[in-house]
């Protein structure tokens, strides 16, 4: 998830996210992930990450919606990937 001033990135099935300032660190050479200053900034864009990810669900065909790979597994306790 891209916004003029931030860069979040979830890796979820690897259980790694980052988080860069854009405007202060545009080569993006310090994760903010752990920075407990950016906790809200986190929670908001993962917040958002997951309402696209439920709107473009949605908004699938039901032949694509067959696909239980494209579920999205950002928040099981254990993600069963492409199956």
């Amino acid at each position: 998830m891209r916004t003029e001033k931030w860069k979040y990135v979830d890796f979820y099935k690897n259980d790694f996210q980052q988080l860069f300032d854009l405007e202060n660190d545009p080569q993006e050479a310090v994760n903010l992930i752990d920075s407990p200053k950016h906790q809200h900034i986190i929670k908001q864009l993962s917040d958002k990450t997951d309402s696209y990810i439920q709107q473009y669900e949605a908004a699938r065909s039901d032949e694509v919606k067959q696909r239980s790979s494209f579920i999205n597994v950002r928040h099981q306790t254990s993600p069963q990937y492409g199956k």
